[in-house]
């Protein structure tokens, strides 16, 4: 049985490792707040590197994603939904050099946009291999940037005061290869 086990983990790699992983976040403005989510896959290949010409950087695929940026000045700050649910908006994931001017500086952004104002959330990088693969967990992720801004529609940058990113709860891989494969195998074992 234990063959078999180790078998099927170097037959199926990404099967022990590839989970959908979701956060939420809520922060604060200098003009009001932003709350959401989002849902990338653990395991992916980059979609793209060296995007918008800046060097030492990657891009991965948000799975989904729900943020909502209200507003108290709506007249250059209208509260805005991005959704991956409505058509019209885009979304960045990018890890390493993803902010022209950031200097020698690595971070994990996620960009927002719906043709008329933008939301870009910053965090500093802690995955070891931001250019091969997204961050595998929580860990991976570094604290929030409060140089993340929200763009109105008139050019205004509204800069964050606090922001906060947790993680919904996700099986670890291992647990799920403990339950398809060992819990039988123990289970055998224990009959007379």
């Amino acid at each position: 049985m234990r063959i078999l086990i180790i078998s099927l983990m170097a037959m199926f790699p990404s099967l022990a490792l590839a989970v959908p992983l979701t956060f939420n976040f809520s922060g604060t403005t200098g003009v009001g707040s932003v709350n959401g989510s989002f849902t990338y896959e653990t395991v992916q290949t980059p979609l793209a590197t060296n995007v918008r010409g800046l060097l030492d950087n990657a891009t991965y695929q948000l799975s989904t994603w729900q943020f909502l940026a209200e507003s108290n000045m709506e007249e250059f700050f209208p509260a805005t939904t991005y959704s991956s649910a409505t058509g019209g908006g885009t979304a960045e994931f990018c890890q390493g050099k993803c902010i022209f001017g950031s200097g020698p500086v690595w971070y994990t952004t996620l960009t927002f946009a719906n043709g008329t104002t933008s939301l870009r959330l910053a965090f500093n990088l802690a995955d070891p291999s931001p250019l091969t693969s997204a961050p595998s967990g929580p860990n991976e992720w570094g604290s929030f940037v409060t140089q993340s801004t929200f763009r109105g529609t008139t050019g205004g940058l509204a800069l964050f005061s606090d922001g906060t990113l947790s993680s919904t709860s996700v099986p670890e891989p291992s647990s799920i290869l403990l339950s398809i494969f060992a819990i039988p195998f123990l289970r055998h074992r224990a009959m007379p």
